[in-house]
């Protein structure tokens, strides 16, 4: 088993990071009005998908948490069905190996603020890379999600640092403020920058001093080594 994961027993105190299999979802119908709501004169759908739980350890065990946010978890092949570029290309038969390598890698260094990676480990089930939908999250009732776990012969569970990367990208998604005016993306004068004919002058004194040092540094070891 890799150092991401642990399996604790089924009766195991809740803690962030824990995974929930299967975990039920109400899905809210897309054309639903306040009229709707008022009347009662609506469908929901509820769809299982596995889930990891968000809400910090220390407020499951209090008294006032009556629910447990969640964000879903989808296995790497999965979540890639939904990119555009990959639809796109598998549905004109290209190659999607650089879409998929890019994708990949734009996971794995955080460059989707939307979705977090995690490592696959054969012996908790994912047998696949997971990516946590971080924009897409949910809530149950708390009792509802220890009696879902308690029906599992294991819980897996995210360790630490891996669980509070988690937790630190999902707070960074929803802690995001969009600036009126950013910072131009090139620059638009660099000749501007260029040095100085003092600066390049001092530049060359800083240099040789640095080599000087260097050199003094070398010489002073050679002679230790060679009196011992």
């Amino acid at each position: 088993m890799s150092d991401w994961y642990q399996i604790v027993p089924p009766e195991s105190t809740l803690m962030q990071g824990d995974v929930v299999f299967n975990c039920p979802r109400v899905v809210l119908p897309d054309d639903l009005t306040l009229d709707s709501v008022d009347r009662g004169d609506f469908e929901v759908d509820i769809i299982y998908t596995n889930a990891v739980i968000i809400t910090q350890s220390c407020d499951i065990g209090s008294k006032e948490a009556s629910e447990i946010l969640l964000c879903p978890i989808y296995p790497f092949t999965s979540w890639l069905q939904t990119v555009d570029d990959y639809i796109l290309n598998s549905a004109k038969g290209h190659n999607t190996k650089k879409i998929v390598e890019k994708a990949y890698e734009n996971l794995r260094k955080g460059g989707y603020s939307a979705f977090h990676f995690l490592n696959k480990d054969n012996k908790v089930s994912f047998n696949d890379f997971q990516v946590v939908a971080l924009n897409r999250p949910f809530s149950l009732n708390t009792a509802i999600v220890k009696q879902m776990l308690k029906g599992q012969q294991k819980i897996v569970r995210l360790n630490s640092p891996y669980r509070e990367h988690l937790s630190q990208a999902y707070a960074t998604l929803y802690m995001r403020v969009g600036l009126p005016t950013n910072i131009p993306r090139d620059l638009a004068s660099p000749e501007s920058y260029l040095p100085t004919t003092d600066f390049v002058e001092d530049a060359k004194k800083i240099v040789k001093a640095k080599e000087e040092a260097a050199e003094a540094k070398k010489k002073a070891e050679q002679a230790s080594t060679a009196a011992s």
